[in-house]
């Protein structure tokens, strides 16, 4: 059949190669999504790199097998993509506990520990002789020892930020951030213990390539599907208000982003009797500010904005449990099932079994 005739023998993966190929297509996802939904590229900018940079590592990983002999430093750029994911991890970390945040130039110093881990393996690797009871380690090996240290540095400059972490448990609605923090910590953790465990040994086999893999994706799991939930739902909500918002002032703008914290990460619209006296208070505002700020930043009233993401919250609950629709409408702050009904019905033109 020429070109076409394929045998079942050349399309078939190994187990690594398709743990690869369901990391590239996590990681592209989680990248489309946050370009879209992050907002400004201020919150999106450093979990998008973390993603793009997970996605070149797992797509280096798929191709590791047909293409490394073919490719001169593939072992090194292979290295840089794993070892770099520690300090943007905790870059990550910083970025999910202060969400509208960037973290400040001074704390991405972390990522120097990459080339000075580099550095630190091509000196070792000339004048540097370890031997003990196995053959004397090659660069790479050496690479894998430094890096090793570079990523146990990286979580260690996450204690130096622990008053921003430890600051969750005074808002309400923080389980969610705090258990992403403490999970992405744990995971890197593991991580380091079993490159600690392997490094030095000799070919670095493909069960140890596996499980770096895993642990990967892991991580990709992770981070995703708790972005996916703290990251606000926001693409009609910014276009609705470009369309109509007239030019905020300084201590607007700071209102704004004071609400939309309030909004979409701390969900005080899980409470049914949140007020707009609530907000002011919470705000140190007037409730005529409130309303002036969320009718231009938003585009929407202050019961329209909170009845939204209380319905974008229920179509996800809806759509991925079975807790019945009235435990539902408790959980995302309605005070009864009828009005949850009707106002479901409102916002999406269809009843809440629709989404079932």
């Amino acid at each position: 059949m020429g070109f076409l005739d394929v045998s079942a023998d050349q399309i078939q993966f190994s187990l690594f190669e398709i743990v690869a190929l369901l990391g590239i297509g996590q990681s592209i996802y989680i990248s489309i999504y946050l370009l879209f939904r992050s907002g400004r590229m201020s919150r999106g900018g450093l979990p998008l790199a973390y993603f793009l940079n997970m996605s070149a590592f797992f797509v280096f990983c798929f191709f590791e097998y047909r293409f490394a002999d073919f490719i001169a430093p593939y072992a090194v750029v292979k290295w840089v993509l794993w070892t770099i994911q520690a300090p943007l991890c905790c870059l990550l970390i910083v970025q999910v506990a202060q969400i509208y945040k960037v973290p400040s130039f001074k704390q991405f110093w972390v990522l120097l520990v990459v080339p000075l881990a580099y550095g630190a393996a091509y000196f070792s690797e000339k004048h540097v002789q370890f031997c003990s009871d196995q053959p004397c380690f090659d660069f790479e090996s050496w690479m894998w020892f430094f890096g090793v240290i570079a990523s146990i540095i990286s979580l260690l400059s996450v204690w130096f930020n622990r008053e921003i972490i430890s600051g969750l448990t005074q808002e309400r609605n923080h389980k969610e951030r705090y258990w992403l923090i403490l999970s992405l910590i744990a995971i890197n953790t593991a991580s380091i213990t079993t490159m600690l465990i392997n490094t030095g040994v000799e070919g670095f086999e493909n069960g140890w390539d596996l499980t770096v893999l895993v642990y990967a994706l892991a991580l990709v799991y992770l981070a995703g599907t708790s972005l996916f939930r703290i990251y606000p739902q926001a693409v009609h909500i910014a276009a609705a208000a470009a369309m109509k918002k007239p030019q905020l002032s300084v201590l607007e703008v700071a209102l704004a982003e004071k609400i939309e914290d309030l909004v979409f990460v701390q969900k005080v619209y899980h409470e049914p009797a949140y007020s707009r006296s609530d907000m002011a208070k919470e705000c140190d505002v007037s409730e005529a500010m409130i309303s002036k700020v969320i009718s231009s930043h938003f585009g929407k009233s202050f019961p329209q904005l909170l009845n939204f993401q209380r319905v974008e919250d229920a179509k996800r609950m809806l759509q991925q449990t079975d807790v019945p629709a009235k435990i539902v409408a408790q959980e995302v702050g309605f005070n009864s099932l009828a009005s949850f009904n009707r106002v479901f019905k409102d916002i999406t033109g269809y009843p809440p079994s629709h989404f079932r």
